[in-house]
């Protein structure tokens, strides 16, 4: 019941979320509210699930490997995304460029740390999941997310956290390259945090590959999107 549930939910999000790019006019007004939208979803899912909770281990493996990380990335990714751009410096467009393609290598670095894990998800290994995806286990040998000490145990495991930022750190990647490139580019220019002509919001602009994440086992699945 659960992952039917966060299906039609995370349908629902995808709507709203584009219903506030269709109304906003202001860039950093829609990163705001995607990020309320976004933030409430995930508190509904996380309502639903502890009302439901899994049957056994395979659903609970399953639900924080291929569900919670799908909306708490994009909770991740908007607010990220919020902040990156309230600090866009004044000036020419080589420093505003200058100041994005910072912002990737800081993003670059990530990537590095998480090597590991992120092969394994990518690859769609499963010899670890017990360890990654089960409430309650906390092996520090396999590097848990630092923020697992004060979450809350009845909706985290030691590395779903850690799989949502590595997806809204795809989707910040490929953000913060079209704002470079908008940034370079002569003609387009790059307005500030009032106007919307870079890197504003557009839900069929960028699709991932890279992790396919699925809702309904083998069944089913829906690949991954950033929706901006």
């Amino acid at each position: 019941m659960i992952f039917k549930y966060a299906e039609r939910l995370y349908d629902d999000l995808n709507r709203e979320l584009t219903a506030i790019k269709l109304d906003e006019d202001k860039k950093i007004k829609v990163l705001e509210s995607a990020s309320a939208v976004c933030i409430r979803y995930l508190k509904r899912l996380k309502d639903f699930f502890l009302e439901n909770p899994p049957k056994d281990k395979e659903q609970e493996i399953r639900f924080f490997k291929t569900v919670k990380p799908k909306f708490k990335s994009l909770v991740i990714f908007y607010l990220q995304a919020t902040n990156i751009e309230l600090r866009v410096p004044v000036g020419n467009k080589e420093r505003i460029a200058a100041y994005f393609v910072s912002e990737l290598n800081i993003l670059t670095h990530f990537f590095e740390s998480q090597t590991a894990f992120y092969h394994y998800v990518r690859m769609g290994a499963t010899y670890l999941d017990e360890q990654y995806f089960v409430r309650g286990i906390y092996n520090l040998g396999l590097d848990p997310d630092e923020g697992v000490a004060d979450a809350d145990p009845a909706f985290s495991t030691s590395h779903d956290n850690r799989l949502a930022q590595v997806l809204a750190s795809e989707m910040l990647l490929a953000w913060l390259e079209k704002n470079i490139l908008m940034a370079r580019n002569r003609e387009s220019g790059y307005e500030n945090h009032d106007g919307g002509r870079a890197g504003n919001l557009d839900t069929d602009q960028y699709r991932f590959n890279r992790i396919d994440l699925r809702m309904e086992g083998n069944e089913s699945h829906q690949q991954w999107s950033a929706f901006y």
